[in-house]
């Protein structure tokens, strides 16, 4: 804030105080973010562990069950159509 006058002493203890207050609480919301790092940094470790797992499951055992799929779905035609010719 800018004054058109030069501040009362009040005020420019307001101000300093408000200034030492905001910067108190910059500080101190810096050191609880790094002081709380070590738990997040765990969950997305989790996280991203639990999805390459998931995504390597899919990777291989998806083609195996497609494989399956085919030859259950393969088979079940010819029994259907070995239905309908006899």
């Amino acid at each position: 804030m800018i004054w058109s006058y030069p501040p009362t002493r009040k005020q420019l203890a307001a101000t300093i105080g408000l200034f030492l207050t905001g910067a108190s609480l910059s500080v101190y919301g810096a050191y609880m973010s790094l002081a709380n790092i070590a738990p997040q940094q765990a969950r997305a470790k989790a996280r991203r562990d639990y999805i390459k797992d998931r995504l390597r499951k899919m990777v291989l055992v998806g083609p195996l069950v497609l494989k399956l799929l085919w030859y259950f779905m393969r088979s079940f035609h010819f029994q259907l159509l070995s239905l309908l010719v006899f």
